[in-house]
């Protein structure tokens, strides 16, 4: 009949061990969330009620333990994505798989979030639930979104180049180094080969190397293949009509849409050697006719004799070229001419004149090599050579016309047989004094 407690004690260990291992999973669970960006919600379709785990809060920018109700995420939708949004989260709500991507706007900021949810079914087969995950992927969008616009840009900008090479004047090809075989060729390298695109690419180098150079083409095609050689002058290449040509190429080695390759250039220089050899002949046919004429001639250049012909050489009785080449007008020239003018400025100023006005006449007076004077008309006419001015020099000898000059105008005003002064001379004299007299008004008396 006395009062008592009656007490019950029961041992909690395991469930303390329990909640403290849960919490530690869920801080673990929180921890790896805000690592990999990834939140969870839960949605209860019965009470309209959602859950969102701290990542997503952050996601979203607001403050874990803010209220949200299944709609929450809706005005966060970028206006662009929110119709699809709309028709793949109704489309969930009636049972269908829900993996969409898409961005949302955050403070401001666009982010991009890739969400994944699956329905849960009663019995009756009525959705319950929804679990789901957001994880905000913007950084590896934005990267993937890099990625693709230099994919497309690198492939824009293969695409100019390939419509570049069309227009190029000279072959290209892209030899695949792997298959060796010809993975790109332009418009010229077909017009080159005569043949069709789709042929060119169904061969290899090789298949273009006549027959009797073939071992010797194929011993530089595989120094190319090495990167042993980059450029090979003289290379004969056949057509499809059998015909051969001489080709200079150049190889360089590239990655051409991810596959290492060996670019090269073909230029025919078919007409380039027909060319250099008409110049060959020109010039042989020049030097002959240089050297051969009869006619003095000689070239300058920066002021100084570079060439010469035998008969400028005999005109100033010179033996040999080495006693011309490399001297000046003046060391062949008195150190006056006869107008009185030195003769190295005047030479410099007929040197000056030819050169603005591309050529020159003149008349000058020389030294032969053994001293003797004599007069003649020189041409000058400047020559553009490798950017640089050289004249042609060509002299005419006068002495025989100057003396004859001399001797019509001694016997004009002399008698031929007594050398004295005849009636013209003596007319012409005696017209000067009287005009001398009457301008000084003196007397003058004729005997």
């Amino acid at each position: 009949g006395r009062p008592a407690m009656l007490s019950v004690v029961r041992d909690v260990t395991e469930r303390k061990r329990a909640e403290q291992a849960l919490a530690r999973n869920h801080a673990a669970l929180e921890e790896a969330q805000a690592l990999t960006h990834l939140g969870s919600w839960r949605l209860d379709l019965v009470r309209h009620q959602v859950e969102w785990s701290k990542e997503t809060y952050r996601i979203h920018g607001m403050a874990p333990g803010t209220p949200v109700d299944p709609q929450t995420h809706f005005p966060f939708v970028h206006p662009d994505d929110f119709a699809a949004f709309q028709a793949d989260w109704q489309a969930m709500l009636n049972g269908a798989p829900y993996d969409i991507t898409h961005r949302i706007i955050v403070q401001g900021a666009v982010k991009w979030v890739h969400a994944r949810a699956e329905i849960q079914f009663d019995d009756a087969g009525r959705p319950q639930s929804a679990v789901g995950t957001l994880q905000d992927v913007t950084t590896r969008k934005l990267a993937e979104l890099a990625l693709t616009e230099k994919t497309a840009a690198l492939r824009r900008a293969e695409q100019q180049l390939r419509a570049l090479l069309d227009t190029l004047p000279v072959g290209v090809a892209a030899l695949d180094l792997e298959t060796l075989r010809i993975i790109y060729a332009n418009e010229c390298l077909c017009r080159m080969l005569g043949r069709e695109r789709a042929a060119v690419l169904a061969l290899s180098p090789p298949d273009f190397f006549p027959a009797e150079h073939q071992a010797a083409n194929n011993a530089l095609f595989a120094k190319a293949l090495r990167g042993e050689t980059a450029w090979e002058p003289q290379l004969p290449i056949q057509r499809h009509d059998g015909t051969v040509f001489l080709a200079e190429v150049r190889n360089i080695l590239a990655e051409l849409d991810g596959r290492r390759c060996m670019l090269s250039v073909l230029t025919d220089i078919t007409e380039r050697q027909r060319a250099e050899a008409r110049l060959r002949e020109n010039e042989e046919r020049f030097r002959r006719l240089f050297h051969d004429t009869r006619q003095p001639l000689c070239l300058m250049e920066e002021g100084r004799f570079s060439a010469v012909n035998q008969a400028a050489l005999a005109l100033l009785r010179l033996e040999r070229p080495e006693q011309f080449l490399g001297q000046t007008p003046i060391d062949f020239s008195p150190p006056y001419q006869p107008d009185g003018r030195p003769s190295a400025e005047k030479a410099a100023e007929m040197i000056r004149i030819a050169c603005e006005q591309g050529g020159h006449e003149f008349e000058w007076e020389h030294v032969r090599a053994d001293g003797e004077r004599f007069p003649a008309i020189i041409r000058l006419t400047a020559i553009s050579e490798r950017n640089q001015t050289l004249l042609h020099v060509v002299w005419n000898d006068i002495t025989v016309q100057k003396r004859t000059q001399e001797r019509a105008e001694y016997l004009a005003y002399h008698d031929a047989l007594t050398g004295l002064p005849n009636r013209v001379l003596g007319v012409e004299r005696l017209a000067n004094q009287v005009a001398l007299a009457q301008r000084h008004q003196r007397q003058l008396a004729v005997l």
